[in-house]
């Protein structure tokens, strides 16, 4: 490994008190009702598949939304994985990371397509998924990138010089 050592924090996994977890006061991010509902939906679904993550002192580095979702769904314990040996800089800095990474990723847009495509044929509930309807149908919606057909039996010899658009018929230079 050279001259630096790679960090990994201890951590642990336990359930916990719903009660005993703290939100983090300093947490700026906002959670809004609409998306605690989407958790709580999920979690209804699939579980609590996605472990809170705290301090060794309760205190809820990331899943705020999950926390509350949970208080909602009258949960009285969820996983949480306690992270030790982190300093109060790198608790403050865990909040904003474990937020900003999944905002700075992209999705492959035919690949979601296919697989809410195939969701839907399953009549699947894609409300689960997070998406809202409006985006759902502009996934779902078929696209047509099908070009207007062109007549090439036209007896008139093309001009070399010229290219006539197959769509409008306006001419342009060659």
């Amino acid at each position: 490994m050279g001259d630096s050592q790679e960090k990994q924090p201890g951590f642990t996994v336990d359930s916990v008190a719903v009660s005993d977890l703290l939100p983090w006061a300093q947490n700026p991010r906002v959670h809004t009702t609409e998306q605690v509902d989407l958790v709580s939906k999920s979690i209804e679904h699939f579980g609590f598949t996605n472990p809170i993550i705290a301090d060794d002192e309760n205190n809820v580095l990331a899943g705020h939304a999950r926390l509350e979702a949970a208080k909602r769904a009258g949960l009285s314990e969820v996983p949480v994985i306690h992270l030790g040996d982190l300093s109060d800089a790198d608790k403050r800095a865990y909040v904003i990371t474990d937020n900003q990474l999944t905002i700075v990723s992209e999705w492959d847009t035919v690949r979601l397509q296919e697989e809410l495509a195939l969701l839907s044929d399953e009549n699947y509930d894609l409300a689960l998924t997070g998406f809202t309807d409006d985006e759902l149908s502009a996934f779902l919606e078929p696209t047509d990138l099908d070009f207007p057909e062109v007549d090439i039996t036209d007896d008139e010899p093309e001009d070399p010089t010229e290219i006539k658009c197959p769509s409008c018929g306006h001419i342009f230079p060659a």
